[in-house]
This record gives C-alpha cells, structure tokens and sequence, in this order.
C-alpha cells in the first residue's frame, strides 16, 4: 500500500512495491479516497516476507493520520539529545558491543531498524556510525570477535560487518523468508553464528558466511535464539522454548 495526500493505492506487488522507484511499473489492484473516520478492512493475500497465504485469510485494518502543516516550523535550537538522529521507523533490535578505542576499551550499542539501517551508538548515545546495506527492516544483530557484527533482516540474508571499516565482508541468502533472529556461540574458537528465520529453520554459519548446517522440526517462525552454558535454546513463539543438540 502506499499513501499519498488524498488516496491510498494497492499494488498487487504487495511488500516489494514500497522498494520500486518507478510505480508506473506496478499494478494498481484498488484505489480508496480517505474520509474522515474512515477504516480500510482488506485481505491482506502476502505474509511480510512476500510469502502467499496458502491455507485461511489472513485480514488487515490500517488506518492512518494525515497532518497539513499550516506554519512553518521554527528552528530547532536545542541541544542534540541523545540516540539522535534516531532510526525512521521502529527500531527492531540492539546489542552491546565493544567499541575500538585507543586509550581504553569502551561499550557501545548496536541498533536495527525498520529503516534498513545498523546503528551505532556510544553509551551515552551520541551516533558514530551507520552501516547500509539491507535492503528490508534489520530484525537482529549480534556481536562477533574481532570487531565483527552479524546482522539479519527481512530480506532474508545473513551479513557480517567489519565495525572499524564500517563495510559489509560477508553477504548470504540464509534462509527462504525472513530471516528473524541471530546469535553468535562463544562455546568453539571459530564462532558459530546461528540464525532463526520465518521458513521454520534454524541454520549454523561459520563467521565466513558458510553454511555448517540445519536444524529443522519447528511449525512455526523462530523468533529467538539465545545461547546456554552448553546448550542454545530457539523459540517459535512466546513461552515455548526447545533446547538445539
């Protein structure tokens, strides 16, 4: 759906729509002129990933806000505040991570978000760097040895950044559909990363992007990963937890 000053379009691209430049590509399915008080209530047909709903209706209510600036704002004078300029969107997912600093070792914090982007952030919140590179919402990140951070987004791959380049090393298709979780293992000296996606999976990398193995069973999307003294746990959903092998 996209949303201009008067009317809401849909496009039967669904998800990918909002990422085309050029809409005259796209197909037009509906059009609504918005009045006051009015609810759109439609089948939605495609998961977020762009999946197709194969069994059931899957319905969704938007509504939406439109606001007319009727003066010109004044100047903002005011000191930065922290976390700022902030994510466009929400912000899906953060870590500590330690930050490469020549007098002493500091913390810092690693943030994703619907904007597609990685933040990164000292811990009093004042912005150092901002890796591109996603091209859906960043839905988890992870820190890794040696100055390295793993990152998974909706657009179902799997990337590992160097946070003193701030470039993208490593960049993999990890699973088919969204890709909703990660975690690093700390238990073997080559770092296993493990990701959880939509398609029910849950899959081992090494910190090469090389796909070490996977683990199937669940009915559902892995929401979480999150590892044990000598165990990870994945969990499809909210009070349900599995132990991995």
């Amino acid at each position: 759906m996209s949303l201009s000053a008067v009317t809401p379009f849909f496009y039967v691209d669904g998800p990918s729509a909002r990422h085309t430049h050029d809409r005259s590509q796209l197909t037009v399915i509906a059009r609504f002129r918005a009045r006051a008080g009015s609810l759109i209530w439609f089948d939605h047909k495609l998961w977020h990933a762009g999946e197709l709903v194969s069994t059931g209706v899957r319905h969704i209510m938007r509504c939406g806000v439109l606001y007319k600036r009727r003066k010109r704002a004044a100047v903002d004078v005011t000191p930065q505040r922290a976390f700022t300029p902030s994510h466009q969107g929400y912000v899906w997912t953060l870590c500590a991570i330690q930050l490469n600093d020549v007098a002493a070792p500091k913390r810092g914090i690693a943030s994703g978000g619907r904007d597609q982007v990685i933040r990164i952030w000292d811990a009093q919140g004042t912005p150092l760097q901002v890796l591109r590179g996603h091209t859906q919402s960043v839905l988890g990140v992870a820190v890794l040895r040696g100055g390295k951070l793993a990152s998974v987004s909706r657009d179902r791959s799997l990337k590992i950044w160097n946070l003193s380049t701030q470039l993208c090393e490593v960049s993999v298709a990890a699973h088919e559909s969204a890709v909703l979780s990660v975690c690093a293992s700390a238990r073997n000296r080559a770092q296993t990363v493990v990701t959880g996606g939509a398609d029910d999976q849950v899959k081992l990398w090494n910190a090469m992007g090389q796909h070490l193995g996977t683990l199937s069973g669940h009915g559902g999307w892995v929401w979480d990963i999150a590892e044990l003294s000598q165990t990870m746990t994945r969990s499809p959903r909210p009070l349900m937890m599995q132990t991995l092998p």
